[in-house]
């Protein structure tokens, strides 16, 4: 009896030693999946982080792109409203052109240098200063003046080029402005356009208009003041034009 007994007792031990294996067995697994769960747990920590940084990235571009957005809805209201008044003035040139021509509107003149009332050379200092004191004021003209030059570019570059050599125009820093600056200024101001590549060429023609019959700016500016006595030559080549119309202001968007 106390044989078999010790015998059924080494068996339930043996059986206990093999369940408490298992279980060991059953714990180093349990260790290894945690340790894997934690190493996906700072995988996913880190890609969470990229995330953030990402959504981050593409907020700030959204920010951009809609400030750029802005930017191109005004620039293109800016140039549909030029475009608008320039449409006015080439309507009126058109109905200027349509009008039969007068005798009213033409006048003898002398041809510069030649004949015996030429203007002198005290006369065209004189109209130069002149031309730079009125050329001055369009220089304070804001955009909502709306003010448009209906002249020639060759004529402005011209004015221009005298408003440069004078150098009562300058920078904060009391240095003279460039005269490229200020054609981009009065341009600007004026509303007309012209080609950066070929401004210096533009000038010097303007100056010197030789193998033309048109005088230089200068010229008949000097003869309309001095000869037709009229103060200001150049009241005709500015215009003001009125502000462009709404045409959505009477109307509402209704939900």
């Amino acid at each position: 009896m106390m044989s078999k007994s010790n015998e059924m007792l080494a068996s339930e031990n043996n059986r206990l030693a093999s369940a408490n294996e298992r279980l060991e067995s059953a714990n180093e697994k349990l260790a290894s999946t945690n340790g894997k769960l934690e190493g996906q747990n700072g995988r996913l920590e880190s890609a969470n982080g990229r995330l953030e940084s990402t959504n981050g990235r593409l907020e700030s571009q959204n920010e951009m792109i809609t400030c750029s957005k802005e930017v191109f809805t005004s620039s293109r209201e800016r140039l549909k409203h030029r475009r608008m008044r320039q449409v006015g003035i080439y309507e009126r040139f058109r109905r200027l052109k349509a009008r039969p021509l007068s005798s009213k509107n033409l006048v003898v003149g002398l041809i510069p240098g030649h004949g015996e009332l030429s203007l002198t050379r005290e006369q065209m200092e004189e109209g130069k200063r002149r031309m730079v004191q009125i050329a001055t004021q369009w220089f304070k003209l804001k955009e909502e003046d709306h003010a448009q030059w209906i002249g020639t570019k060759t004529d402005l570059i011209e004015i221009v080029h005298y408003v440069y050599e004078a150098q009562i125009i300058r920078t904060k820093e009391g240095e003279p402005a460039t005269f490229r600056q200020l054609v981009w200024v009065f341009f600007d101001r004026l509303h007309a356009h012209y080609n950066a590549n070929t401004l210096y060429r533009l000038s010097y023609m303007a100056e010197s208009r030789k193998g033309m019959y048109m005088p230089t700016m200068l010229w008949r500016f000097c003869w309309l003041m001095f000869e037709r006595g009229i103060s200001n030559p150049l009241a005709n080549k500015v215009v003001l034009l009125p502000p462009p119309e709404d045409h959505g202001k009477d109307l509402v968007i209704t939900s």
